[in-house]
This record gives C-alpha cells, structure tokens and sequence, in this order.
C-alpha cells in the first residue's frame, strides 16, 4: 500500500501541536504548586503530587540453587585398643643357669658358714676326701630334674647328684675345712676341664706344679694354700678311688660324675655360673642350716634335693638340728636322700641300706618329741622300693604316735634304740 506524503506531514504536524499543549499545561500546573510568581492570592496550594514510588527493577527470577544433599559421614568405627597382655616375669630359677644379678649374688654372698680358724693343719687320710657309698646311683631316678637348690654334705658325690638333680643353687656344707678345700680342689680343675678325664688326669702329681700355679690365680693366700696342700697330700689317693669307680662305671654301669659326660656339664656350668657355696657346719648344732634356710627364703628358691650321706646315724635328732630343719624351705616336691647302716642283710656295696624321704614327712619327724634317729625310723618303718631290701622310702609319722606318742615311744622306739646303742658299743669294742 502507498502512503499519501501530504497526509503524513499533517499527521507530523497535528502530532507535534498536540505534544506542545500538552507540555504547556504540565508546566503551567508545576509553577502554580511551587508557589511561583504566577500564583495568585487566595490560591490553594494543592499538596504536592506524590512521586510514584520508584519501581525496583523486576529482576529476573532466579532459578532456586539445589539443595545440596549432604551425605552423612562415615562412620569412624574406632577399633578396640589391644590389651597389652603383659607377659608374665620369669622366675630367675626358671631360666638357664647364667651369672646371678646383682642384688641375687650379694645375697648369696651373706652366707657364711661357721667362722674357722686361719691355723693351718696337715692334710692326711684321716679325713673324708671320698665318699664311701658305692651305689649312689640308686638314688637318680628318685631326684630327677628336681632343680631348686640343693644342700649336701661330705665330698665328690654330691657332684654326681648335682648333674642329676640340676638345681639351681647349690650349697656344700661340712664340718671339716679340709672337706671344703677338696671341694675348691674340684671345682678349679672342673672350670679349667672340657671332659672328666681332664680333671682325672690332673690328679696325679706329675701336675702339682700347673695346679699350684692355677690355685694362686683363682684363689687368696689362705684358700690357695689348702687347695695346693690337697691336692699334693691327698690327690693320688682320691685319684686312686676314682679310678675303682670309673671301672665300675664302665663295667656295671654305675655311672657318676666323672664317668658321665653329661653329669659333668651340669656340675660344671654351675661351677662356672658361681652359683655354689662352701660352707663350714655342722648338722647338730644346727647355726649353719639356719643360715642357709634364711638366704634360700630371701632368695625365693625351695630344696629340690637335701643330702645327709649318714651323718645322722651317729646321734639321736638334737633340738637345735630340729629346728633348722623346720627352718628349711622345704615343699611337697622336696626330697631327702640318706645313707644308713642297718646290717649286711639290708645292704649293698659297701654296707649301707639307702633311704629316700619327702621333706614334708620329714618334718613330722622333726615335730615328734622323743628319743629318735634315722635309724630307729628306718628299723620301724620303711617301706621297700621296686623289690629290694637294700632301698627304701622312709614315711611321715605313723598314726599310733601321732595318737598317743608316750606309749608309741616306749613299746617301739626305746626298744630300738637300745639295739642300736648296744651295736655301737660292739663295734667300738672292736675297733680297740
């Protein structure tokens, strides 16, 4: 379609005429409301027209942001701490035999023994450098493994039930000095040995001179010069006694110390370890196994193995011999071993019947009042083991002396010992 150019211009023109009266009047209508010079009097002054509240500008909506979805944390799931199960300390005497601690050696070290004179003394045969029993080896199977510590008297023997019984601690006690310088004899030779036939052979006296010189470096003056004088006074006379018995060992089977290899290590590694003790004693009057009974309880150790040879035959049980006995850190697994001349009918080898005892029914013996021995014990009750006559286990207090013990010890024991003390007075008879 076309436009008609005169008509548009009168649009343009009609259009601006009607934007000028239009202007006009909105300026006439501010001046008067502004209180102009063109106002006049009487007017009111219309209020002030109100300026359209100012319109925010319409933004946009905006899109809600998501909701962000937290996911829960996991779960720390704290794990239990371990228990820490403490391991429970081992027993000094249950570990192998090493040097003691300290403050177990200073212990040990307070044992001392009867006090002995300094004098010195001719060594001859007169005193006990051997044992005399010749089946000790009976007893082995009785003391097993026994361990704790073991007490004994007398010489060499007490080797053999040390490699058996493997104790832990060891204590020699004898009435004799010169017993206690064999003991120092041996165990020199023992330390310097790698088999028993070394120590054998350094009997002779054709060593004198290296063991002499040994002697001053392990010893002091005092002990030093009884082991020389031991072993120069007495060792081919203890060799000679070795040598018997290494032949019955070798032929019968009677195996000990020095005919066992075995038996020798054990003995040595305590010899080495320093865990024995010499002591001077003697069994009646009862100080020393006093002594001893107080170290072993300070040191928490129990007798595994007490050896008496037969010293107590010789006399009746003394108070104060008693008394230590009850002092001693015995248990249920304590075990007495013993010799005792009871008649060739009882015996084996060289006179002797042999008795084993629980320390535990040992001390009711020791609890009993009354006249008693080994003896009068083993003549009223001992009990025959694996079916001989020459081995026997002695029991605790029978119940008739437990129940009325005056009329036990008069119809039983008195009977005894006089047959016992009249055997004695025989035999000194015959010794004159």
């Amino acid at each position: 379609m076309t436009t008609n150019p005169h008509l548009a211009k009168v649009l343009t023109l009609a259009a601006a005429v009607l934007l000028f009266s239009c202007t006009k009047k909105e300026t006439s209508n501010i001046s008067t409301t502004d209180g102009s010079m063109n106002a006049k009097p009487g007017d009111t002054m219309a209020p002030p027209e109100k300026a359209p509240p100012a319109m925010a500008p319409v933004m946009a909506a905006e899109k809600p942001a998501p909701k962000v979805v937290e996911k829960p944390a996991p779960k720390v799931v704290e794990k239990p701490t371990p228990k820490v199960v403490e391991k429970p300390k081992v027993s000094i005497w249950d570990q192998p035999v090493a040097k003691l601690p300290k403050e177990m050696q200073d212990i040990f070290d307070t044992l001392k023994g009867r006090p002995f004179s300094k004098k010195f003394r001719r060594v001859d045969n007169e005193h006990y450098y051997k044992g005399n029993e010749t089946r000790y080896d009976l007893w082995y199977k009785y003391i097993k493994d026994k361990g704790g510590a073991y007490v004994g008297v007398g010489p060499d023997q007490n080797y053999s039930f040390i490699g058996v019984s493997k104790p832990k601690l060891v204590v020699l006690m004898d009435y004799d000095i010169q017993v206690l310088a064999t003991h120092k004899m041996y165990m020199l030779l023992t330390k310097k040995a790698k088999t028993p036939a070394d120590v054998y052979k350094w009997l002779g006296r054709k060593y004198r001179k290296q063991v002499a010189k040994w002697a001053d470096e392990e010893y002091d003056k005092f002990w030093s010069r009884w082991v020389k004088s031991i072993h120069s006074g007495a060792g081919e006379f203890v060799r000679k006694h070795h040598k018997e018995r290494l032949y019955r060992a070798k032929k019968k089977g009677y195996h000990y110390w020095l005919s066992d290899q075995k038996i020798f290590d054990a003995w040595k590694q305590l010899v080495e370890a320093d865990r024995i003790k010499t002591v001077l004693g003697d069994l009646r009057e009862g100080q020393t196994m006093t002594e001893i009974a107080g170290v072993l309880k300070k040191m928490n150790i129990t007798v595994g193995v007490q050896y008496f040879s037969n010293a107590e035959e010789f006399w009746f049980y003394p108070d104060p011999f008693r008394k230590s006995i009850l002092a001693m850190p015995y248990t249920k697994d304590t075990i007495i071993i013993r010799s005792i001349v009871l008649g060739r009918k009882w015996a084996i080898g060289f006179k002797f019947h042999y008795c084993i005892q629980s320390g535990l029914d040992f001390w009711e013996w020791m609890r009993f009042p009354g006249k008693i021995s080994s003896n009068s014990i083993a003549k009223l009750h001992r009990i025959p083991l694996e079916g001989t006559k020459y081995l026997s286990r002695l029991p605790g207090l029978p119940a008739d002396a437990k129940s009325d013990p005056k009329t036990y010890l008069d119809k039983k024991v008195k009977k005894v010992n006089r047959t016992l003390k009249r055997n004695r007075q025989l035999k000194k008879k015959n010794k004159k």
